[in-house]
């Protein structure tokens, strides 16, 4: 299954090249391919592959062959990793006024209402506007660290993988807090859990002691 749906992918790449592309619905092997690789894949990436198709060939009989083709050319001399635009920005008008992550699979622009999640590999964030990276202090504070969290003289690839590994500390004191809530019953049946629904119901307290537990093996924390 794999190895064939490798080869009908080859074949819509096919399809990019092929003069008779310039036409919706041509008549040809690489534009079948296409369709019978949208047929097998799930409904979601269907519909992306129907819209990026429907989207070139518009692009090509409204610029041209030769221009799409030139553009086409320069893009495949990219690293694999950069052929790719994942746009889901919605209507922002460029990209410098997203937040772009530089993933594996290609570039991911959002929308600077919020920022992708952090991952321990190097996918840091840049923030478009402002024309530069995710700093080291504005992860941590993502993750629910204090600023007058310390993490040394590590370098801030260490660091930026840390915050990747690591899970807000806040969502789980929330998740905790809601947890001990539905056992309460359970909890304040022994001293020993009386003792956890105390901590966790101290909501400020939990969440500096959660961030001691998760860190202090790691990083050491300022005295």
């Amino acid at each position: 299954m794999l190895r064939r749906r490798r080869r009908l992918a080859s074949q819509c790449v096919g399809y990019l090249d092929s003069p008779s592309g310039q036409t919706r619905g041509a008549p040809n092997g690489p534009r079948r391919a296409a369709k019978r690789l949208s047929l097998q894949a799930p409904a979601w990436k269907a519909d992306f592959l129907r819209k990026n198709f429907d989207l070139y060939d518009a692009l090509k009989l409204h610029l041209g062959g030769d221009l799409v083709g030139r553009w086409l050319a320069k893009v495949r001399t990219f690293p694999e990793s950069r052929r790719k635009l994942e746009w889901q920005a919605q209507d922002t008008e460029r990209l410098w006024d997203c937040v772009i992550s530089l993933r594996p699979s290609g570039l991911r622009a959002k929308r600077p209402t919020h920022l992708p999640a952090l991952v321990a590999i190097t996918q840091t964030p840049i923030i478009g506007p402002m024309r530069r990276r995710l700093s080291p202090r504005e992860a941590a504070r993502l993750q629910g660290l204090p600023d007058n969290f310390s993490f040394g003289p590590q370098r801030d690839a260490l660091t930026y993988k840390q915050m990747g590994n690591g899970v807000n500390v806040g969502v789980v004191n929330q998740v905790l807090k809601a947890h001990c809530e539905r056992d309460k019953d359970l909890l304040l049946a022994t001293e020993r859990g009386r003792a956890i629904y105390e901590l966790v119901s101290r909501a400020v307290t939990a969440r500096f002691q959660l961030s001691r537990q998760c860190w202090t093996d790691t990083v050491p924390l300022p005295a």
